[in-house]
């Protein structure tokens, strides 16, 4: 049997009727959205000004590995052997980034380090706001989703606190998950898209491992869905959906090293001992947010489990697990309970009788949040390139 969820009306801000945002043309109506969003717009403006003017301190070693890694390929074609190094050198080089070493090596070859340093910001701001963007398609309200925004947004800025190719990996994990959302609502051949993402994905960075993991748990989740259905109507899609993962992985200049490199990555306990944020996510001050999601998390699905979708409980479960088991995986959990866990929110949380609508207020929040991003990326834009080097020994 194929689950539905209950929607829930967004009182907070209610969308004006088709009649009334075709009337005025596009500007009035992006005007109209904008005002419906309206507190949502400070929560993305803080999130990318943060980047931005901490870009001295976001500038270490992988930042420059990164670039260094583009320009091998771009001047030495694909590496296959360590030349860089001494204790390795001549060992075999599985460079299973090379394609988000090469963007940012364009970046710097564009304009330096300070272009390098700004396409960061862009795919982190871009990733955060497409989260927020997916989490109000899914229904959450806008205090639901500006209340979770903020556990998020901190976790998101430890995250990606630092310059290297998992910076693309963002947006790509924000486009999975919402076709995943999608198709689990309404099922169509829109979530084939997820391969090309993947694609690209298992070139741009190793998690691209996370994002397959992900689109097979939603083939596991169709194909148990449609069990008692005839067995020709689903189970095509499902094996598509559990087995075209995996072979997206392996799409790549190094695909027959590529299975010795992702066991050696997620099997090697050597990098618990030597790298901080492979160990386990210990309760402290820095991971309280991450602990408050998670129960957050983990109480609405017990509470409110028929506002979320099989699909979308085995997401959070999934990425629960992975923030849990290393550092490095809260980041995901953050993101996906940013998009899933709003519309759980709205059902547990007291609803609105009216429409909390101020409209000068609502323009004043808009432009400030507008007018403040524009001048702080200005000003940084503005800056020297000594200026981002600063912190970097």
């Amino acid at each position: 049997m194929v689950e539905h969820v209950e929607p829930i009306v967004d009182r907070v801000a209610t969308a004006p009727p088709p009649a009334a945002r075709v009337h005025g043309g596009w500007v009035a109506n992006v005007v109209a959205w904008s005002l419906g969003e309206a507190l949502l717009f400070p929560v993305v403006a803080l999130y990318v000004v943060s980047l931005a003017l901490s870009l001295p301190r976001e500038l270490f070693s992988d930042g420059w590995l990164v670039i260094l890694g583009g320009h091998e390929v771009v001047h030495h074609g694909l590496p296959v052997h360590d030349t860089l190094t001494i204790w390795t050198h001549g060992r075999d080089w599985v460079d299973q980034q090379w394609l988000g070493q090469l963007f940012f090596y364009g970046l710097y070859a564009a304009g330096g380090i300070k272009v390098a340093l700004l396409g960061h910001v862009a795919a982190a701001g871009s990733a955060f706001t497409l989260a927020i963007v997916a989490a109000r398609w899914r229904g959450g309200s806008m205090r639901s989703v500006c209340w979770l925004s903020l556990p998020a947004m901190f976790l998101l800025m430890w995250g990606s606190w630092n310059v290297r190719a998992q910076s693309l990996a963002f947006v790509l994990f924000v486009g999975v998950v919402w076709l995943l959302m999608r198709d689990a609502r309404t099922p169509s051949r829109r979530v084939l898209f997820v391969f090309p993402l993947l694609v690209l994905w298992a070139n741009v960075h190793g998690t691209a491992i996370t994002g397959a993991f992900l689109v097979v748990l939603a083939g596991v989740a169709y194909a148990v869905e449609r069990r008692r259905e005839p067995l020709w109507t689903w189970l095509p899609r499902a094996a598509l959906l559990c087995l075209g993962p995996v072979a997206c992985l392996f799409a790549s200049p190094y695909a027959l090293s590529l299975p010795g490199y992702y066991h050696r990555m997620l099997a090697n306990p050597g990098f618990r001992d030597y790298v901080l944020e492979w160990r386990p996510t210990a309760p402290d001050f820095q991971t309280a947010p991450f602990y408050l999601l998670a129960f957050l998390a983990v109480w609405l699905v017990g509470r409110e489990a028929r506002r979320l979708l099989r699909v979308e409980k085995l997401i959070l479960a999934a990425t629960l697990l992975m923030g849990l088991q290393s550092l490095r995986g809260v980041v995901w959990f953050a993101v996906a309970a940013l998009m899933l866990v709003p519309v759980a929110l709205d059902a547990a949380l007291k609803p609105n009788t009216a429409a909390m609508r101020f409209g000068l207020l609502n323009r004043a929040l808009v432009v400030t949040a507008v007018a403040g991003t524009v001048v702080a990326l200005g000003g940084v834009i503005a800056k020297p390139s000594s200026w981002f080097e600063r912190s970097y020994p």
